[in-house]
């Protein structure tokens, strides 16, 4: 792809793309620690919160959609219909999975609403990333005319 000498390539979602693939990376490290630290240092229902959401939502979620973002619009030869979207969808995405665990661990140590108020409020902004992802890559993935008979 290329681009403009005005534009930032920092910026385009080809690099948000490739975020995404790095991102899993790293939670499929963060993953593997809270694997070990359940085991070795008890952490209960915590570890296990952490490792399935590191694992499904962190490195499982963010390598489908780095590579649904990188590869379906090529498939179907036209660009990504929201890519403004990309940058948000990553940004809110982590900020969303980090909040959902770290809030959450809270909450299992001690119990105060306020923990799980914003665990919710992190799972929530994670679920609109979802969603943002399915409306991007369905409207792109759609034809301009296919609701036309």
């Amino acid at each position: 792809m290329r681009t403009s000498s005005t534009e930032n390539i920092s910026n385009t979602p080809d690099a948000y793309m490739k975020r995404f693939l790095w991102a899993s990376i790293v939670y499929l490290i963060l993953a593997a620690v809270c694997g070990i630290l359940s085991v070795t240092a008890g952490l209960g229902e915590f570890g296990i919160f952490a490792l399935f959401h590191f694992n499904v939502l962190g490195f499982v979620s963010m390598l489908v959609f780095g590579l649904g973002y990188s590869w379906l619009p090529r498939l179907n030869c036209c660009r990504l219909r929201y890519a403004h979207w990309v940058a948000v969808h990553f940004w809110l995405g982590n900020a969303g999975l980090i909040g959902l665990v770290v809030f959450r661990g809270l909450f299992i140590l001690t119990a105060k609403t306020p923990y799980l108020l914003l665990s919710a409020g992190s799972a929530i902004a994670l679920a609109a990333t979802i969603v943002m992802f399915v409306i991007n890559l369905w409207m792109t993935l759609t034809p301009p005319d296919a609701g036309r008979t």
